[in-house]
C-alpha cells in the first residue's frame, strides 16, 4: 500500500516536473526570441516592408483584380470570386472602400495590356526585396537573393493569393448552400443559422491562418540563403499565421468600437488604416521569423550541452 502511495506521489511529481520543464523551455525560446528579434531591428525592418508593401498594395489589386476577372471569364466552371466580399470580410468596412478606390483607377483606363500588367508585377514584387533584407538580419545571413530570384517569389506568392481567393470563394458558396437548405427546415431554423455563422466565421479564419502561415513558410524558406532547419520555419510561419489573423481580428474589432482613423484622416481614413495593419502584420511576420531563428539556437545549444556533458563523463 505505501508503495503504490509512493509510485502515485512519483508519477504526479514527475507529471508536474514534466509540465514545468515544458513552461521553462518555451520561456527560454521566447526569450531568445525577443533578443533576436530587437537585435535585428525588426520593428524599422517592419516599416520599411510597410512602405513598400502600401506603395504595391494598388498595383496588386489591379493586376488581381484583372486575373481573376480572366479566369472567372474563361472557365465558367470555377466559382466566380467575388473581391469587394472577400476583401470586406478580411479588412472590415475598409476593405469595401479598397475596392471602390481601386474600380475608380480602373475606370481611368479601358486597359493596361501586357505590358502594364508586368509593370504592375514589378511595382507589387519590389515588397519581397525588403522582406530578404529583414529575414537577412533576422537570420544572420551575409548575402542576400538575385533580383530574377526575388520576382520568381513573388510569382509564387501571387499564384497563392490566387488560389486562395478561389478556396475562400468556394467556402462562401458552401456556406450560402447550408443557409438555403437551414431555411426550409421546420425547426430551430434561428440556431441552426446563428451557429453555422458562428462556425462559418471560425473555419474562415482558421483557412486565412492556414494560408498567411504558407506564404510565410514560403517567403522564409526560399528567400534567405542563410536559414533555419525546416521545422524551425514551420513553427515560426505558424505562429506568424496565427499572430496575424488574431491581430487582424482584434484590429477590426478596435476600429469598429473607436474609428479613430476616419475621425481624423476623412476619406483617406482607409489608406491610412490599411498602412497600420500592413505595418502590424510586417512586424508579427517578422516575429515568426525570430521565433524560427530561437528555436534553431535553443536545438544548437542543447546538442553543445550534451556534447559538453559527453566529454566531461569521458
Amino acid at each position: 500500500m505505501v508503495k503504490k502511495q509512493l509510485r502515485v506521489r512519483s508519477c504526479v511529481t514527475g507529471g508536474v516536473k514534466f509540465k514545468f520543464n515544458k513552461v521553462q523551455k518555451l520561456k527560454k525560446v521566447f526569450k531568445i526570441a525577443f533578443r533576436v528579434y530587437f537585435e535585428a531591428d525588426a520593428p524599422l525592418a517592419a516599416a520599411a516592408i510597410s512602405f513598400y508593401g502600401f506603395l504595391g498594395m494598388i498595383p496588386f489589386l489591379l493586376l488581381l483584380l484583372a486575373v481573376i476577372g480572366f479566369i472567372s471569364r474563361n472557365f465558367y466552371h470555377l466559382t466566380v470570386v467575388d473581391i469587394s466580399y472577400e476583401l470586406g470580410s478580411f479588412f472590415g468596412p475598409y476593405g469595401k472602400k479598397l475596392v471602390s478606390f481601386v474600380n475608380s483607377v480602373l475606370e481611368r483606363s479601358a486597359s493596361y495590356g501586357i505590358f502594364g500588367l508586368i509593370g504592375m508585377f514589378l511595382a507589387f514584387s519590389a515588397v519581397v526585396t525588403p522582406v530578404d533584407w529583414a529575414l537577412k538580419k533576422v537570420f544572420k545571413g551575409e548575402a542576400m537573393r538575385s533580383f530574377l530570384f526575388q520576382r520568381a517569389v513573388s510569382f509564387l506568392l501571387f499564384v497563392i493569393v490566387i488560389m486562395g481567393s478561389f478556396l475562400i470563394a468556394g467556402a462562401t458558396t458552401i456556406f450560402q448552400i447550408f443557409q438555403i437548405a437551414a431555411k426550409r427546415l421546420p425547426v430551430a431554423q434561428v440556431v441552426i443559422l446563428i451557429n453555422g455563422t458562428i462556425i462559418f466565421q471560425t473555419l474562415l479564419s482558421f483557412l486565412q491562418a492556414m494560408l498567411i502561415s504558407f506564404a510565410s513558410f514560403l517567403l522564409m524558406w526560399m528567400l534567405p540563403v542563410k536559414k533555419p532547419d525546416r521545422n524551425s520555419i514551420l513553427c515560426g510561419a505558424l505562429f506568424s499565421g496565427v499572430a496575424i489573423e488574431v491581430g487582424r481580428q482584434i484590429f477590426l474589432f478596435y476600429l469598429r468600437i473607436i474609428p479613430v482613423y476616419d475621425i481624423i484622416y476623412g476619406a483617406v481614413g482607409f489608406l491610412v488604416a490599411l498602412m497600420v495593419f500592413i505595418y502590424l502584420s510586417s512586424a508579427l511576420f517578422l516575429g515568426g521569423a525570430a521565433l524560427s531563428e530561437a528555436i534553431s539556437i535553443y536545438k544548437s545549444e542543447k546538442v553543445s550541452g550534451f556534447s559538453r556533458k559527453e566529454k566531461e563523463s569521458i
